[in-house]
C-alpha cells in the first residue's frame, strides 16, 4: 500500500474516531441517546437509507443533529437530506460521515489528539 493511501486511510481513521468521540459526547450531554431501545431522530427521509440499512450513518446523524442544535451550527435538520447539509461530507460503503467543515458557521479550533 502506497503512502498516499496510508495517509488516507489514517485520516479517515481519525475522522471516524472523532465522530464517535462526538457522538460520546452527545450521549454523556444527554443530547442524544444510544442504543437499540431508543429510536433515531434521523429517519429515512434525512439519511437517504432505512436506519436500520445503515445504524452507523443514522447515529452520525443523531450526534450531529444534537451537536448542532447546542452549538447553533445553521441549515441541519431531520426534515431535509443530510447529503444536503452545509459542511458535512459523506463517503464510503456503508456511507458515514467523512467530513466537517463549520467554517461557515463561525466554529473554529482544533480537535485534542
Amino acid at each position: 500500500m502506497g503512502a498516499r493511501m496510508r495517509g488516507k486511510r489514517a485520516r479517515l481513521g481519525a475522522l471516524a474516531a472523532v465522530c464517535a468521540a462526538m457522538l460520546a459526547l452527545a450521549v454523556t450531554l444527554g443530547l442524544t441517546q444510544r442504543g437499540d431501545a431508543n429510536p433515531t431522530t434521523c429517519m429515512s427521509r434525512t439519511l437517504g437509507v432505512s436506519p436500520a440499512s445503515n445504524p452507523g450513518l443514522a447515529a452520525d446523524c443523531d450526534a450531529l443533529l444534537a451537536i448542532g442544535s447546542t452549538l447553533g451550527v445553521s441549515g441541519w435538520s431531520a426534515g431535509s437530506a443530510l447529503r444536503d447539509w452545509r459542511g458535512v461530507t459523506l463517503g464510503g460503503a456503508p456511507q458515514r460521515v467523512t467530513g466537517l467543515d463549520l467554517s461557515d458557521n463561525r466554529l473554529s479550533g482544533s480537535i485534542p489528539t
